[in-house]
């Protein structure tokens, strides 16, 4: 009899598993986000993503990587960021975000740095289609 199912079975509930914590915190932790925030932080994470990936950022570095990064990616950004506001406006959405799978997207406060709150994406990746 083979075992190679049953490996196959059991390497594809690991590879789900960090998916499957990532929701059950979230759904523990955090009460769910307004629609309307929902809807900013779409377009604003998709847009930070672009610019910073998976790097520390602050909100006041995001500023200035709009204004001197890849044309595209910092027209998308400046735009994302004027549409949520100000500085503190922008840090308080994102501090409701945090912890959210947001299409994928999640945001964490790492700490302090000297021009403010670090923050960092993670990009939650599913393997429901393994063809292993």
């Amino acid at each position: 009899m083979s075992e190679e199912p049953l490996l196959r079975e059991i390497l594809a509930a690991l590879h789900e598993l960090p998916g499957r914590i990532a929701r059950e915190m979230q759904r523990e932790s955090k009460p769910r986000l307004s629609a309307t925030d929902e809807a900013a932080m779409q377009a604003l994470l998709a847009a930070i993503y672009g610019a910073v990936g998976t790097r520390a950022f602050t909100i006041r570095s995001l500023r200035a990587a709009s204004e001197f990064d890849d044309l595209s990616t910092s027209v998308a950004l400046r735009a994302e960021l004027e549409k949520a506001g100000s500085a503190h406006q922008v840090g308080r959405l994102l501090r409701r975000a945090e912890g959210h799978d947001i299409n994928g997207l999640t945001i964490t406060a790492c700490g302090k740095g000297s021009d403010g709150v670090l923050r960092v994406m993670t990009k939650i990746v599913t393997n429901r289609h393994l063809g292993c």
